[in-house]
């Protein structure tokens, strides 16, 4: 998983076993999504996963900007950053 600006930045067991973003951690479970994507605001903490039902695993990743608004409701939702957010928006994409 890559950090994208403004959008999310990935945290957790980030890139899977290889480090490229594929791959699992052997286990994978059904977090439970919302109902809606209007969780996904900034600072919003999520699992990503494959798209499938019950596929998720390890990748977190923190919501960062304006972006998560955009996100399908497919993602587990944990919670909401809400001590040191200026340092999950601070995180950008190594160039």
């Amino acid at each position: 998983m890559t950090c994208v600006d403004e959008f999310l930045a990935p945290t957790g067991f980030a890139g899977g076993p290889t480090g490229t973003g594929s791959g699992g951690p052997g286990y994978s479970f059904d977090g439970g999504a919302p109902k809606s994507s209007a969780v996904y605001a900034a600072g919003a903490l999520a699992m990503a996963n494959t798209g499938t039902p019950s596929s998720d695993g390890s990748q977190y990743f923190i919501v960062v900007g304006k972006g998560g608004a955009e996100l399908s409701p497919n993602y587990s939702y944990f919670g909401q950053v809400t001590r040191g957010d200026g340092r999950s928006q601070q995180i950008k994409r190594r160039r």
